[in-house]
């Protein structure tokens, strides 16, 4: 049997804090916040469907541009970064993991996330809100689709944290803490079965030691499973050669199907929409003409762009052939973070995580820091549909101190792919196709 098209990505990496060797606090439990005894911080709890209301209102909220502008970015930085490498990324899980680092933060440190993040219009309420209802609307995303969040926060033996984070991310994120040995194997081996869990597999391991530094790891796991609105063939799926920038080429196995679809032709780029379920979402196809290469075609993609794009795409017919294919990375955010401007937070002297720590007495001896980003990702492409999960954590360290004719479309060169909602105008899941897999 044919398994899903999956994509699986997780981000690792939300630590904070650094321990002094003289650390002998207890945990201050909050019962109304803490996890049940015999379940995982962040057992996947089914929300309600968001309301008419509650859908207008981050549509009408700055929420929606700025995750689009963020993601943008954070492509954009990456491809540049590796040019000629297969990317994959979850932008939504890096922000979701980051929103929650954020109201933990205080001051120029907050404002530089706000920055990175693209939320300088944003209050805080209206951030945790339409982080919510955008959790909501994605848990609910009709037939064909599955999309899961979850959130945790693992906290270190001997350290408490302020009541009014914690009930921040227990409301609006359903991020739960409880507390570990992070010292110890065990500690290791619940949250790697939590992300495993929360992405059904498809994310086994996010960590293998737990830095003696962190104090609190704050994780997202994005888990997503879309069937074709129309599968591709089996009997279709061929090998053809699949070049890369430098023209050499590879064979590939590459699906084939004719039908209607939602397709643009802009700027030297052909652009085709693969709909999932009941089309709400989908995924985004662009093809640059042949020798130009995606980190600079990529350079231009901004809101404007975007929206000129998504108001050419018009029904046609047309045959499209696609890649299948399967790609595994890990992704170390953090400088791409701080070239967004998000500096300070990984700075041991200039940090402020004020917000993070129960004790203020501690901050004399104690400034949390965030020590380490990253992503580990995973797609795989084929003709049922697509599968994805993500898990992110941050890691804070601290230191003592019209009908018109046919088109043909044959993505047999690089290519930049988007998950996109439509309903929230999410983006998902962005990646870059630069060479084969096979």
């Amino acid at each position: 049997m044919i398994k899903p098209m999956i994509s699986s990505m997780v981000l690792a990496g939300l630590l904070l804090g650094n321990v002094s060797a003289c650390q002998t606090a207890n945990v201050t439990t909050i019962d109304d916040l803490s996890t049940p005894e015999g379940h995982s911080p962040a057992d996947l709890r089914t929300l309600s469907a968001p309301t008419t209301a509650e859908l207008s209102q981050l549509r009408e909220s700055e929420l929606p541009a700025a995750n689009r502008m963020f993601s943008f970015s954070l492509f954009q930085d990456l491809l540049q970064a590796a040019p000629n490498e297969n990317l994959f990324v979850s932008p939504l899980s890096v922000s979701m993991a980051l929103s929650m680092l954020y109201n933990g933060a205080r001051g120029e440190t907050q404002q530089e996330i706000a920055q990175a993040l693209a939320y300088q219009d944003l209050s805080l309420e209206a951030i945790n809100q339409g982080q919510l209802i955008l959790r909501k609307r994605l848990q609910h995303s009709g037939k064909g689709v599955e999309v899961r969040l979850a959130n945790a926060l693992w906290g270190k033996e001997g350290f408490s944290f302020q009541s009014e984070f914690l009930t921040h991310s227990k409301r609006f994120y359903d991020g739960r803490l409880e507390s570990l040995p992070f010292e110890s194997q065990s500690a290791v081996d619940r949250i790697n079965q939590w992300a495993s869990d929360n992405t059904k597999g498809l994310i086994p391991e996010v960590v293998k030691k737990i830095d003696p530094q962190t104090i609190l790891l704050l994780m997202n796991a994005i888990y997503f499973k879309g069937s074709w609105s129309t599968p591709f063939e089996v009997s279709q799926t061929q090998d053809l050669p699949f070049y890369k920038t430098d023209n050499s080429s590879s064979p590939q196995p590459m699906m084939a199907r004719y039908g209607e679809w939602r397709y643009a032709e802009l700027e030297n780029t052909q652009i085709v929409s693969l709909p999932y379920g009941n089309k709400r979402t989908e995924m985004l196809v662009f093809l640059p003409q042949k020798g130009q290469a995606l980190a600079s075609w990529a350079a231009s993609l901004n809101a404007e762009r975007w929206a000129h794009i998504q108001n050419a795409l018009r029904s046609r017919d047309g045959r499209v052939t696609l890649p299948k294919f399967e790609i595994k990375k890990t992704l170390d955010l953090k400088e791409a973070l701080k070239r967004l401007g998000m500096v300070n937070a990984f700075s041991e002297s200039e940090a402020n995580l004020d917000g993070l720590l129960a004790d203020p007495a501690q901050s004399n001896d104690l400034r949390p820091f965030v020590g380490d980003v990253k992503q580990d990702t995973f797609i795989e492409v084929n003709e049922e549909g697509t599968e994805a999960a993500a898990v992110t954590s941050v890691a804070v360290f601290g230191y003592t101190s019209a009908s018109p004719a046919p088109f043909e479309m044959i993505m047999d060169r690089p290519f930049v792919y988007v998950i996109y909602d439509r309903d929230t105008e999410s983006l998902l899941f962005m990646g870059a196709f630069n060479t084969p897999t096979n």
